[in-house]
């Protein structure tokens, strides 16, 4: 079930003004319902944006596979416009709870969304409780490291939200331990990544370029 729903309240109370819009589209009825609870308890959520862009391997070399399992890789990363869409918003209470658009995408802790909102949380000893949507436009599974894009839209909107002031050296350093692209996906443009992909060089970037994307079903 998908709804449309535009809710806009005044809430004031003592030694506080509380002004809540939120705009919820395409969103499963949980959510909603779920933010729904929150107004009507006149609590205060605070809230941040990020896109988590797709990106492509414009050239790939397989160097060796390792004996953990990954791979030793030379690749030319290059992230595109397609972006997925996540807002994390922070509220009183405890816990992790993730909302997408798409049935076959679990919120769970299986979800690197959840694993990295789970990390800095428990690095930092993060208390408040944290949603996050994801609106979901890159292609699950298509190799456009959509998953390690939203993990890094996480790390980057969580530091700031809760003004963790870790650098970017900072966030690839804890995102590697989620996944290997993780750590580019944090700053995204073109990059030379060798290793299991967590060593990057910047190189010179690629303009004006279209790029035609096709998964099949």
């Amino acid at each position: 079930l998908w709804i449309k729903i535009v809710c806009m309240l005044n809430i004031s109370g003592k030694n506080c003004d509380v002004y809540v819009k939120i705009f919820i589209e395409i969103y499963p009825i949980q959510g909603i319902l779920y933010k729904c609870k929150m107004i009507l308890e006149g609590t205060r959520m605070d809230k941040i944006k990020q896109n988590a862009y797709a990106k492509i391997n414009l050239g790939l070399d397989v160097v060796r596979r390792l004996e953990n399992g990954y791979h030793e890789v030379s690749m030319i990363m290059q992230t595109v416009s397609l972006c997925d869409k996540i807002t994390i918003c922070k509220n009183s209470g405890h816990g992790i709870e993730v909302f997408t658009n798409k049935a076959e995408l679990p919120g769970d802790e299986n979800n690197l969304v959840y694993k990295a909102a789970a990390l800095l949380c428990d690095e930092f000893k993060i208390e408040d409780a944290i949603m996050i949507e994801l609106e979901k436009n890159i292609p699950i599974a298509a190799g456009l490291a959509g998953g390690s894009s939203d993990a890094a839209a996480v790390f980057r909107g969580m530091n700031e939200l809760f003004s963790l002031k870790l650098s970017i050296e900072d966030m690839q350093n804890r995102a590697v331990k989620l996944g290997a692209d993780i750590p580019y996906c944090i700053t995204g443009g073109t990059y030379l990544s060798e290793g299991i992909g967590e060593k990057l060089s910047q190189i010179k970037s690629f303009d004006d370029y279209y790029v035609l994307l096709a998964k099949p079903d």
